[in-house]
C-alpha cells in the first residue's frame, strides 16, 4: 500500500470504528459480524480486523458470535461525560450558528433570585449593526426571549410563583405591559417550542429563544439568536427553526435523548 493510500484509509478506519461503537451502544439487538457488515455496508474482512483491534484494546468483547461493549468503552464514555461542562461545550455550536446566520447567539440561565435571565456565553455577529451583549448581563424574565423560554419550559411551580409576584413594567414602547400579555406569550412559546420577542428588552431587537435540556429532560438554559428587527423581518421562520435546531444539538451534547 502506498503512503497516500494509507493516509486515505486511516480516516475511513477511524470513522468505521466510531460507527461500530455507535451500533454496539444500541443493546436492543444482538450484533454479529454479519449484522454489523450489513448495517455498515462494510466487507466482513475489513470489519473483522477493526473488531479484533477493539477487542485487543478492551473496548468490546465477543461471546458466541455476539459483540458487545466492554470496560474501556464505558470508561471512555465516563471520562467524556465528566468533562461535559455547560455552557463551554456549546461554544463550537454557537460559533457555527453565528457563521451560518450572521447574527448573535447567546446562552441564558435563570438567575439565583429567580427574577432574571443571565447571559453565560455568547458569540456576536460580525456585522457592525448587531445585537451586542456582555457575559453576565441580566434581562427580566418577562421581557426577554431567554426569560420566556425559562417560564415556558422550566419548572412550572417556579413560573407560577413568578407570575403571581411580578410587576410588569414595559421596557420599550411596545414591550409587554401586563401579566395577561405575558401569559399569552408564554403559552404561545410553549405551543410552538420557540419564544420570539420583538422590541422587548431593547427597542429594535428581535430574539428567538429555544430550550436547552439536560440528560433527564430538565431545562438547563436557553439558546437565543438575536438580531436587529429591521434586518430579520424576512427571516422569521428561518431563524425560529435554526434556533430550535441549535438548542436540540446542544441538548444532545448534554445527554438529552428524546
Amino acid at each position: 500500500m502506498t503512503q497516500n493510500a494509507s493516509r486515505r484509509e486511516n480516516p475511513r478506519s477511524a470513522v468505521r470504528i466510531l460507527q461500530i461503537l455507535d451500533k454496539l451502544s444500541d443493546d436492543s439487538q444482538e450484533w454479529t459480524l454479519s449484522s454489523l457488515g450489513r448495517e455498515l455496508n462494510s466487507p466482513k474482512s475489513s470489519l473483522l480486523a477493526l473488531l479484533r483491534a477493539l477487542i485487543d484494546m478492551g473496548h468490546i468483547h465477543q461471546a458466541g458470535g455476539i459483540y458487545k461493549l466492554d470496560g474501556e468503552a464505558f470508561r471512555l464514555a465516563s471520562h467524556i461525560l465528566l468533562n461535559r461542562h455547560f455552557p463551554e461545550v456549546a461554544r463550537p455550536i454557537l460559533r457555527e450558528i453565528v457563521e451560518k446566520t450572521g447574527e448573535t447567539a447567546v446562552i441564558g440561565v435563570l438567575s439565583e433570585d429567580g427574577q432574571s435571565t443571565i447571559y453565560v456565553d455568547k458569540v456576536e455577529s460580525p456585522s457592525a449593526l448587531r445585537f451586542s451583549a456582555k457575559i453576565g448581563d441580566r434581562r427580566p424574565l418577562y421581557s426577554s426571549a431567554s426569560g420566556h423560554v425559562i417560564l415556558a419550559f422550566g419548572d412550572r411551580e417556579m413560573a407560577a410563583a413568578y407570575m403571581k409576584k411580578i410587576k410588569v413594567q414595559p421596557l420599550t414602547p411596545s414591550g409587554i405591559a401586563s401579566k395577561a400579555e405575558l401569559k399569552e406569550a408564554i403559552d404561545l412559546a410553549r405551543a410552538r417550542g420557540i419564544a420570539v420577542t420583538r422590541n422587548q428588552s431593547t427597542e429594535g431587537v428581535t430574539g428567538f429563544g429555544a430550550p436547552i435540556l439536560g440528560e433527564t429532560g430538565e431545562l438547563i438554559g436557553s439558546l437565543v439568536l438575536a438580531a436587529p428587527t429591521s434586518r430579520i423581518e424576512v427571516r422569521m421562520d428561518e431563524m425560529s427553526q435554526l434556533a430550535k435546531q441549535t438548542a436540540v444539538r446542544i441538548s444532545e451534547i448534554m445527554g438529552y435523548n428524546d
